[in-house]
């Protein structure tokens, strides 16, 4: 994690503001679309797709969130048992598919918390 600050804005007046700021309403449409079509994609990933594709598409996620301009390699904050969690997946599912992933070349786990994507197409296309 890293440090940030937080301010607490009341809902009401968030939205007053909104319309008297066109800037700030198109903002918070844009912000809002994108946050509803992650939230369908993840919904068709857990309901639809195999294990390693579920994995696939967490990291792709993770990948986008926090990865430096030209970097391929990220940091996971969250330990196997969460992905399993949050996949709904159990642990050794989990662990099978990041060892699939690894194998077919497409990841290095580097360490518990740290992957290197190796073949972006790749781990894309398998999701």
């Amino acid at each position: 994690m890293t440090e940030c600050r937080v301010q607490e804005f009341p809902r009401l007046s968030f939205l007053s503001l909104c319309d008297t700021s066109k800037q700030l309403k198109r903002n918070v449409d844009v912000i809002t679309n994108k946050v509803m079509l992650r939230l369908f994609d993840q919904l068709f990933a857990i309901g639809q797709k195999k294990a390693h594709e579920r994995l696939c598409f967490l990291l792709q996620q993770l990948k986008e969130r926090q990865t430096i301009k030209g970097g391929y390699s990220f940091e996971l904050f969250m330990s196997r048992q969460d992905i399993a969690d949050y996949l709904g997946l159990t642990l050794e599912t989990v662990s099978r598919a990041f060892s699939r992933l690894q194998n077919e070349g497409l990841i290095e786990v580097q360490s518990a918390h740290h992957v290197a994507v190796l073949d972006e197409q790749g781990l894309h296309t398998a999701r």
